[in-house]
Order: structure tokens, then C-alpha cells, then sequence
């Protein structure tokens, strides 16, 4: 203990440290220690400080979207309508009339007279009577009168019907039937309109244009933990176990 004391009070001459002092009283042998300290070696002090990292870098996504299209039908006009002119020839027929060929006239003709033969019975013996006897079985005789009929003949004689003389005939006038051409209907020109034809097509239409939507990702930042030096160590002093008062 006696050692201890005299270099604890030598190293607080020497470094004359504004610590307690240890006070040496005169006279005396040794050091009377009213406190005593020990030089002690301090270590680093670190403390833990949480920093942002950059785990994933911000970006920018392009997301391109196709346009939408659908078919929308309309209706067209496949043939138009247009005006026809057509030439319609003239139309003929025919009619039947009656044409005087010879007019009508007067002839005047001998007519002959009309003969004809006529059979007549003419009397050649007139009839008669004659008695005529008779004788029969007995001897008696019987006279009768008979009769002797007319002996005749037929001659033929002409006999003038109709005298002859002169007549006047008409011959009438003579016709005939002839066919006539005659125009029935003119020629004409005949205008009609021929309505147009329709039909109907599907085409494509837009309904939503092509589009670019850019999406800006942010960075993903973390907390990284590191160990930093805070303070750098060093020597120091410590208090040790001391004594108050006189050291015997």
C-alpha cells in the first residue's frame, strides 16, 4: 500500500491534473491520498444508424394499349339509279273495207220462148157395142151386148209455156273486200326511271385510337443499419478505492 500511495501522488505532480489533487503535508514520509485514480484505456464508442438504401432504382413502364376496332355495316349505293329512254317503233295493223269493183247496170236479153212437149191420148176407134150370140149345152141361144172399148193412142205434141220476148235484168254492182294498212299507235319514245340499287358493307371504324400510358415506378428506398464510430477511444482516469485522512 505504501507503494501504491507514492506513485499515485509522483503521476498527479507530474501530469498536474485537474483532478483532486493529492495533497502531500510536510514532514511527512509518504502521501496522504485523499483520492486516487487509475489510468484506464477507453474503447471506441459506435452507435447504430439506420441510412436509406436504393433497393430498386426508380423506372418508367411504356404500356402501349392496341387500338379497338369494330366493323360498323353501312349501307351503299351498288347501282345508282339512272332514266332509261327507249324507242318504241310505230305499230301498224290492218282493216278490211269494201271496194266497188264494177258498178251497176241494166241488160236487156232476148228470152226464148218455153217449149215443152206434152203427151196427149188421142182416139183412134171410139168404144162400141156389139151384140154377141151365144149357143149353150141345150141348144138355147143367148145374144148379149157387149162393149168394145176406145182404141187410143198418145201423141206428143209441143206447146209454147211462155212466149218469147225481151228482158231487162240488172246486174248489181260488184264488190270485193280489200285489207287496208293503218297506223294503230305512233312511234314514241318511252322514259322510265330505274331506282338504284342498295347494299350493305362492313367497314372497319375506330372506336378507341392506339394509346401509350407511361407509368413512373419511384424508387423502392430501404433502412440499411451500420455500425459508425462516434466517438474514438482514449486513455483516461478512473477512480480508485482511496483514502481519507492520514496514511499510516
Amino acid at each position: 500500500m505504501g507503494l501504491n500511495k507514492a506513485v499515485v501522488c509522483a503521476g498527479v505532480a507530474a501530469l498536474g491534473l485537474m483532478a483532486p489533487v493529492a495533497v502531500a503535508v510536510a514532514g511527512d514520509h509518504g502521501c496522504r491520498s485523499v483520492e486516487c485514480y487509475q489510468q484506464v484505456k477507453h474503447p471506441d464508442v459506435y452507435a447504430t444508424v439506420a441510412r436509406p438504401v436504393v433497393l430498386e432504382p426508380g423506372r418508367t413502364e411504356v404500356i402501349r394499349h392496341a387500338p379497338v376496332v369494330m366493323d360498323r355495316v353501312r349501307r351503299i349505293e351498288a347501282i345508282p339509279g339512272r332514266f332509261n329512254v327507249q324507242h318504241v317503233p310505230a305499230m301498224y295493223g290492218s282493216y278490211t273495207k269494201t271496194v266497188k269493183v264494177s258498178p251497176a247496170r241494166t241488160i236487156h236479153e232476148h228470152v226464148p220462148a218455153v217449149r215443152k212437149v206434152v203427151h196427149q191420148h188421142e182416139v183412134v176407134r171410139p168404144a162400141s157395142y156389139r151384140w154377141e150370140h151365144a149357143v149353150d149345152a141345150h141348144g138355147r141361144v143367148t145374144k148379149c151386148k157387149v162393149l168394145t172399148p176406145a182404141v187410143t193412142r198418145t201423141v206428143a205434141r209441143e206447146v209454147v209455156v211462155a212466149p218469147a220476148q225481151t228482158v231487162a235484168r240488172v246486174i248489181p254492182a260488184q264488190y270485193r273486200q280489200v285489207s287496208q294498212p293503218m297506223l294503230l299507235a305512233p312511234a314514241r319514245t318511252v322514259q322510265s326511271y330505274q331506282p338504284p340499287v342498295y347494299a350493305y358493307v362492313a367497314e372497319p371504324m375506330m372506336i378507341r385510337p392506339a394509346t401509350k400510358q407511361v407509368i413512373q415506378h419511384p424508387p423502392v428506398i430501404g433502412m440499411q443499419h451500420q455500425h459508425v464510430l462516434v466517438q474514438r477511444g482514449g486513455y483516461g482516469w478512473a477512480p480508485v478505492g482511496g483514502h481519507h485522512g492520514r496514511h499510516h
